[in-house]
């Protein structure tokens, strides 16, 4: 690695599947390579994500030693970074009741807006004139 470069992230474990097919000599779309790790599930992904562990474990390494910072997830955890499922659901729901919150109070407006501009904008019936002839 370059000294000026930052380290780079390891392959996801999908990624390092895919890598062994294409190294196998199977040449593959993503579309057929998706398909194909669907197909060989849990069981044999398990390899996949065992090396994925191995080299992140070893990417925290190397980033701790060239920064002093400790990256590991544990700590990411500590800091809230990482965020359990139930905590991003909540989070998640509590943004579309804002979303919905802020949709509704521009319909409210825009409706209030319609109000107004009708009001201002309506002229009263002219009177006719009579006219005498």
């Amino acid at each position: 690695m370059n000294k000026g470069s930052p380290p780079k992230r390891p392959f996801s474990s999908f990624f390092i599947f895919a890598e062994k097919m294409r190294k196998e000599g199977k040449q593959m779309s993503a579309k057929e390579c998706g398909l194909k790790w669907k197909e060989i599930g849990e069981e044999g992904q398990k390899p996949y994500y065992e090396e994925y562990k191995k080299l992140k474990e070893d990417y925290e390494k190397y980033l701790y030693d060239i920064t002093g910072e400790d990256y590991t997830s544990k700590k990411r955890k500590e800091k809230g970074k990482d965020k359990s499922k139930e905590e991003e659901e909540k989070e998640d729901k509590s943004k579309e009741n804002d979303k919905k919150s802020k949709k509704e109070k521009k319909t409210k407006e825009k409706n209030q807006e319609t109000k107004t501009t009708k009001k201002k904008g309506s002229k009263s019936p002219k009177k006719k004139k009579d006219c005498k002839s």
